[in-house]
């Protein structure tokens, strides 16, 4: 980890790109002042760029590992401004949220303007759990060329959505904004991605069927979640397992054989999906991406 301004930034070199992430605050609650500062050498080389606008969510998904415990910080724009007047000629991906939720971050509609020396360069992705689209608004991204918004959506079932995002998240509430967002934009390209587990795992075929022929999703990309050891204690993932433990006597997590039942549930959206397996948290996890069927 280096800091930045009064943020913290992580360098990762993957095969031939580099991809820098950037939060308001330490993900692991570290203290920032003993840092070593970063230096525009350790950002040239940048291809992928994600940052995170806030240290906060407004969801709790069971299978979620990052520790909400720590202080709310917001990603200021000078923050952001130190990374952006580094010329970073590789860029070409900016991920705006992932570990947090970005539209509950107050600068949400100003990055745009911060990053103005990339557009054109750069296209900006957009993750975020999608609850509080009614409320924020992506025009400032899809001018700056906004390539897709991910929205993390694990179940097309009322109550097990509502379960398994938890922290109060409503279903109908994420339903009405992806129409909206699909009238008012509708040359973004919408990318579902939901993470399954036990408490999750009830008819993922139509799931998938309610994606791409009611919401008109894109892309679905499944993850079979992994619950690992590891994990923090004060992290979401971290007291499900414990309690599925309790009270089912077996993990939260999807066996193979259950995890195959859930490919052949998918059956028929497979053709050309990419099957892949991620090393992540010391473990395999298995991942399916599907493409909206063409008529």
């Amino acid at each position: 980890m280096l800091a930045i301004g009064g943020a913290v930034m992580s360098r990762e070199d993957i095969g031939r790109d580099r991809y820098v992430s950037l939060y308001p605050i330490h993900p692991f609650g570290a203290a920032q002042g003993d840092l070593p500062k970063a230096r525009p050498e350790d950002l040239a080389e940048t291809a992928h760029l994600r940052f995170d606008p806030i240290s906060a969510c407004n969801a709790r998904c069971v299978f979620c590992h990052s520790d909400f415990s720590h202080a709310v910080k917001h990603l200021t724009l000078d923050d952001l401004g130190a990374v952006a007047a580094v010329p970073m000629p590789k860029l070409h991906t900016i991920a705006v949220g992932c570990a947090y939720e970005p539209l509950m971050g107050k600068f949400f509609e100003t990055y745009p303007s911060v990053l103005q020396s990339f557009r054109g360069q750069a296209k900006a992705r957009i993750i975020t759990n999608g609850a509080l689209l009614h409320r924020r608004d992506i025009g400032p991204w899809v001018e700056f060329g906004l390539e897709y918004l991910h929205v993390s959506l694990h179940s097309h079932i009322p109550e097990v959505y509502e379960r398994t995002m938890a922290n109060g998240m409503r279903f109908d509430r994420i339903v009405r904004n992806l129409a909206e967002i699909r009238a008012r934009f509708p040359g973004v390209r919408v990318l579902f991605v939901n993470v399954i587990c036990k408490l999750n795992d009830e008819d993922v075929g139509g799931y998938c069927r309610w994606a791409f022929e009611e919401i008109g999703a894109d892309q679905i990309v499944l993850f079979r979640a992994v619950l690992a050891d590891a994990i923090q204690s004060r992290a979401p993932a971290f007291a499900f397992a414990r309690q599925y433990l309790a009270e089912q006597g077996r993990g939260g997590a999807l066996t193979d054989e259950e995890w195959g039942a859930v490919v052949r549930d998918c059956a028929p959206f497979l053709q050309g999906a990419v099957a892949s397996e991620l090393p992540e948290l010391g473990a395999s996890i298995s991942t399916l991406t599907m493409d909206r069927p063409t008529p």
